[in-house]
């Protein structure tokens, strides 16, 4: 079975208007003279949503993948600014979502751990809605602020991951909360809790992901974003590849494409088969066997969705 760990879909309306805002302002300034940021901001929105996930299940379709893990986000208290999707709108959408797609959609709930109720929100998300796990995603906080520690207490009292966003994104994002080193501390106090190492450090922090997930048989690390180089550096992709298998093997390994459906970015203007072609190619073009990339294309992230719901003793580090 070929699982994305790591996918999204994003509805009208989920994100807020500053955060376009300050997209807008950056892409504008990328060419010279800039263009107009108004123009900009229009588009921004148009070009990645999905009301309903079907282009999102006609890409996996495509690329020949069996299912996804959605990830939602909530970046209404990072921007002071609510989307105009509610919180509770947007999580009544997901457990939709999955609900239609239902067995190839997974979803991660994404609630700021400072919004007023958020282990509430959290602790409803995953025993009434159908969510699998939750997703942080650090931009203004660390992930050891305590409120923090609060929505991951709640994952590992109900045997469920939380995948972690640790790439240094770019502004709008206040990319250097991410660092994975930060979950050290995080994943000695919560040590049967499953943490998934969104993105696994890229593009700058990878040996601290490697050195953050070595030794830690409940941390994996999720390899999107270095997927990308699959159809710009395939040797660079390589390497990185076997440097974290090295480092944590590839039971603890996890295709992800971080792809968003949209106008701009599905039909032929989708990367996925390229980057699954790239990976059932990579034991022909490195030491990586057939059975360390079905782990990785599926085999890990099946076992640790049945972790999610069936507890700790399913799980084979």
């Amino acid at each position: 079975m070929l699982i994305d760990a790591h996918v999204h879909s994003f509805p009208p309306g989920c994100l807020p208007a500053a955060m376009h805002q300050a997209t807008a302002r950056s892409w504008a300034h990328q060419t010279w003279p800039p263009r107009d940021e108004g123009l900009v901001r229009d588009k921004i929105e148009s070009g990645f949503t999905d009301p309903d996930g079907s282009m999102l299940i006609s890409d996996l379709d495509a690329a020949g993948i069996d299912a996804a893990m959605v990830m939602a986000l909530d970046h209404g208290v990072a921007f002071r600014q609510e989307a105009p999707m509610g919180i509770g709108e947007l999580l009544e959408h997901y457990a939709r979502l999955r609900e239609r797609w239902a067995p190839r959609l997974s979803v991660f709930a994404n609630i700021d751990p400072r919004r007023p109720g958020a282990g509430r929100l959290l602790a409803d998300a995953l025993d009434e809605m159908g969510y699998c796990g939750a997703k942080i995603y650090p931009n203004g906080y660390f992930v050891y602020d305590d409120r923090c520690r609060a929505l991951m207490r709640i994952c590992q009292d109900r045997n469920v991951p939380v995948l972690v966003h640790t790439a240094m994104s770019r502004y709008p994002i206040q990319g250097y909360y991410a660092d994975p080193a930060f979950l050290a501390d995080t994943q000695n106090l919560f040590p049967d809790l499953v943490i998934i190492l969104g993105h696994a450090g890229s593009p700058v922090w990878l040996d601290h992901a490697l050195i953050t997930a070595s030794g830690k048989p409940n941390t994996y690390l999720e390899m999107s974003h270095w997927t990308r180089m699959s159809y710009s550096d395939a040797d660079g992709l390589v390497r990185v590849l076997e440097r974290a298998r090295d480092a944590v093997g590839a039971h603890r390994l996890l295709f992800g494409s971080d792809h968003t459906p949209g106008p701009r970015y599905s039909g032929s203007r989708s990367r996925l088969p390229e980057m699954i072609s790239f990976m059932r190619e990579l034991p022909g073009r490195s030491a990586f066997t057939v059975a360390e990339v079905d782990l990785m294309l599926g085999g890990n992230a099946a076992r640790i969705l049945e972790f999610a719901s069936a507890g700790p003793a399913r799980m084979r580090p």
